[in-house]
């Protein structure tokens, strides 16, 4: 009996070069499909509009935050950054102010808006525990 199963891995090996050989040619085949799936869906792309193929445009919200929304968001980090670093309320304060300065700049703005320093005095406030 183990002379019977000895014959059969004896058989089982001579079929794996050729079954390795027929790997080697499927690979072959699905690269190929692989590259004309490629060719004909950008075929596609270029011929639709962008709206159509499903993609959508993530480099530009639909709807754009307001720019003092922009500047209360900048200086309330400023502030976080501050609190982790311990400072006290006045240097927060000012760096609160100058984070918001730079990116109003950034905006065309020449000073920040009296909303977002009145946004920063309460979030100091709020956040140092001084009301």
């Amino acid at each position: 009996m183990t002379t019977q199963t000895t014959i059969d891995y004896v058989a089982e090996a001579k079929k794996l070069p050729a079954l390795q050989t027929e790997l080697k040619s499927l690979e072959a085949r699905k690269a190929e499909i692989k590259q004309e799936v490629t060719r004909i869906f950008g075929l596609i792309d270029a011929a639709t509009p962008d709206f159509v193929s499903g993609r959508t445009r993530r480099n530009q919200p639909l709807k754009p935050r307001p720019v003092d929304d922009k500047l209360s968001i900048s200086a309330g980090r400023a502030v976080v950054l501050c609190l982790r670093k311990k400072m006290v309320p006045e240097a927060t304060r000012i760096a609160a102010i100058k984070a918001a300065t730079v990116l109003a700049k950034k905006y065309g703005l020449t000073e920040v808006p009296p909303t977002v320093l009145a946004g920063i005095d309460k979030k100091i406030t709020l956040r140092f525990n001084l009301g």
